[in-house]
């Protein structure tokens, strides 16, 4: 073969190849999904088995709360977005800086995109005032556009912890919880991940799942 063709030839062959490479990749984004959650996919000890449904699809339930600005959130807020949701309490001295500063780089990576938004429940509200989570979301750079630190009654907050979002042990006792776990829900109030917010690679695979739920979501809605 002419030294001219024969360039020619493997030009395009390798064209060819960089093109094929590119579709499966598109291919494989497209078509890989996350995991909807419920009840049997989760260890046993975050399930309530006397509030659960195992043969039904498992959804967060109905709640209205009141965020940093004296606004109430309700579940409706979340309808048609991906929710990114935790539970903290202002005064909490590690563990909670930690997740509010990992789940910023989640703010920040999203900042521009109105579907995506965060939901902190703090678990002392006898303390944690409006006023309160005002000042801790301008000490995070908390924006609140994107992100709603949320406070309620009490019972109702340990409830959709535990009922609604699988992120506290069952079997702890008394009336204060406290977990790092972050919960990725869908806009159709599914649970589609459930991360440790204290760990930065977990705060980075949460990241990349939000960009696989959006294209899930481009598909779909």
């Amino acid at each position: 073969m002419h030294k001219t063709t024969m360039r020619q030839f493997n030009t395009l062959v390798i064209v060819m190849l960089v093109l094929w490479i590119v579709s499966c990749s598109k291919s494989s984004e497209r078509e890989f999904t996350l995991p909807i959650i419920n009840s049997n996919d989760v260890p046993p000890e975050l399930v309530d088995r006397t509030w659960s449904n195992n043969d039904q699809e498992h959804k967060i339930p109905e709640f209205s709360f009141e965020n940093q600005d004296g606004i109430i959130i309700t579940r409706n807020d979340l309808l048609g977005k991906i929710t990114i949701v935790s539970f903290f309490f202002t005064t909490c001295p590690m563990i909670c800086p930690t997740i509010t500063k990992n789940l910023t780089k989640v703010q920040n990576a999203y900042l521009i995109d109105e579907r995506i938004l965060l939901l902190s429940h703090t678990v002392h509200p006898e303390y944690d005032s409006i006023s309160i989570l005002k000042k801790y979301a301008q000490d995070y750079n908390i924006l609140s556009t994107k992100w709603n630190l949320v406070r309620g009654e009490k019972i109702d907050i340990n409830n959709i912890a535990k009922r609604g979002y699988f992120a506290v042990n069952q079997d702890i006792t008394g009336d204060f919880i406290h977990t790092e776990n972050v919960v990725l829900v869908d806009w159709e109030y599914r649970i589609r991940g459930i991360y440790n917010g204290t760990s930065s690679i977990s705060i980075e695979q949460l990241i990349g799942d939000i960009k696989i739920l959006k294209n899930e979501m481009n598909r779909l809605l």
